[in-house]
């Protein structure tokens, strides 16, 4: 594997991929593949071969697919870990488990628009907070009421029942106008 020894001594793989007349990215998939292969070379395996009748096989595809195990390989790793011993998902802990993760992913949702309204929050406080700034900026030196805005009422007109508004107590003795309940105009 020259490709593997120049790239382990430190040429690029550009440079390999001219060299060698293939593009860079089949140069990295060798030296990945020569990686894999090392790796799976350093534990020891053994190859296991059976003879099955076509019903068998077939029967044991199907099994595997229901399963959703992908190969025959895995299949028989995993038939022969339970004979050993080794913890095996059944059928009902799948089902469990699908049904955890939808609720996972449910509160996960329900988080995510949670943080989705406080972010709108902030944005709405962070615009009253500079509009604000920018009325006081308008007009120095003048002290503001809540009610000095164009089109509310004065204060000094009373218009209504402040107590149904949970509006009554925030306005100094002397700006509230005589009403019902029967508060005194200065």
């Amino acid at each position: 594997m020259e490709i593997v020894r120049e790239a382990a001594e430190g040429v690029s793989t550009s440079e390999l991929a001219a060299r060698f007349g293939v593009t860079p990215r089949a140069i990295q998939y060798t030296i990945k593949s020569d990686e894999e292969r090392q790796q799976d070379a350093a534990v020891p395996v053994a190859a296991v071969s059976v003879k099955v009748t076509v019903a068998e096989l077939a029967a044991f595809d199907a099994v595997l697919a229901s399963a959703g195990i992908e190969t025959r390989s895995e299949g028989l790793r995993r038939l022969m870990q339970a004979a050993g011993g080794v913890f095996v998902p059944d059928a009902q802990l799948a089902v469990e488990m699908t049904r955890y993760r939808a609720s996972l992913h449910e509160v996960g949702n329900g988080i995510a628009q949670i943080a989705k309204r406080m972010a709108e929050a902030i944005r709405l406080l962070v615009a009253a907070k500079r509009f604000a700034e920018s009325i006081s900026a308008a007009h120095p030196g003048r002290k503001s009421r809540h009610h000095d805005v164009p089109g509310n009422r004065a204060d000094d007109e009373w218009c209504g029942n402040d107590e149904t508004l949970g509006h009554e107590d925030h306005h100094e003795e002397r700006d509230k106008a005589t009403s019902p309940s029967g508060r005194e105009k200065r």
